[in-house]
């Protein structure tokens, strides 16, 4: 490089420092062996390091606060959460540490996702990475129980189409079988046909038409024509103080429209 190229190169970086370095400030530099990129599932971070290495965990919460949240949906659902739950970590994180609750809301309002605000994995390389949640990447998951967190289903419907509701839910072969008052006035709780084969007997789960071996809650307000359906599956989903207290009976028991 000849000394006239050099001038304008100079002159460049010097208005560069005289700003606070600014134009440097906003250069991403790019990822490479050690990060993973994925435009199509903003859930990972880019965030990695090769087996053996650490992720920078400094901004995980390592002492126990118990704090909730209220929420007030599009629907007029509310319900309480805590601020704070246990969080899932790699093979090279065992401590426990607290992760911030994170509440996500489609557009329309029927679908309110209560998942963790960010947890780790290990890959098939052993490598462990951060997943961050988004709306994006929970709606291409697709599912009525998020692999991390819940999916509440709210659905403003006429007392006759509840089965629908249930059946693009559970399974074409679930409806209602019972419908008793909850802790709620005015708020009804659905049980569905679990146990039962198609004739409407008693079976076994193996032979049920609606095989449902996990928790869930319905509930209907006839008065509101409002369902909500939430799966929270075989085991407990939101932990807090460590692994010592489960917090998904009082999430539900909060719930009211």
């Amino acid at each position: 490089m000849n000394n006239k190229n050099l001038i304008p190169l100079i002159l460049v970086l010097a208005l560069g420092l005289i700003m606070g370095g600014t134009f440097i400030k906003y250069i991403t530099p790019p990822c490479d062996d050690n990060c993973t990129s994925d435009s199509d599932n903003n859930s990972i971070s880019n965030e990695a390091n090769p087996a053996g290495s650490e992720i920078d965990f400094s901004s995980d919460l390592t002492s126990w606060q118990e704090e909730w949240i209220d929420y007030k949906g599009t629907d007029g659902i509310s319900f309480k959460y805590p601020k704070f739950i246990t969080g899932l970590g790699c093979s090279s994180k065992s401590e426990t540490f607290f992760v911030p609750t994170k509440i996500f809301e489609d557009a329309g309002g029927q679908r309110i996702y209560i998942v963790p605000e960010y947890y780790y994995s290990d890959d098939e390389t052993q490598t462990c990475r951060k997943h961050i949640a988004s709306l994006d990447s929970l709606q291409k998951e697709g599912s009525h129980k998020p692999s991390q967190g819940w999916s509440i289903t709210v659905n403003d419907i006429e007392k006759s189409d509840v089965d629908i509701m249930i059946k693009s839910i559970y399974g074409a072969g679930c409806e209602m079988e019972s419908e008793t008052a909850w802790i709620k006035d005015g708020i009804n709780e659905i049980k569905l046909n679990s146990y039962k084969d198609a004739q409407g007997n008693p079976t076994s789960l193996d032979r049920t038409v609606c095989p449902t071996n996990y928790v869930y809650k319905i509930l209907y307000s006839e008065e509101k024509k409002l369902a909500v359906s939430v799966i929270l599956g075989q085991e407990c989903t939101f932990w807090g103080d460590g692994y010592n207290k489960c917090f998904d009976e009082q999430i539900v028991e909060s719930l009211d429209f």
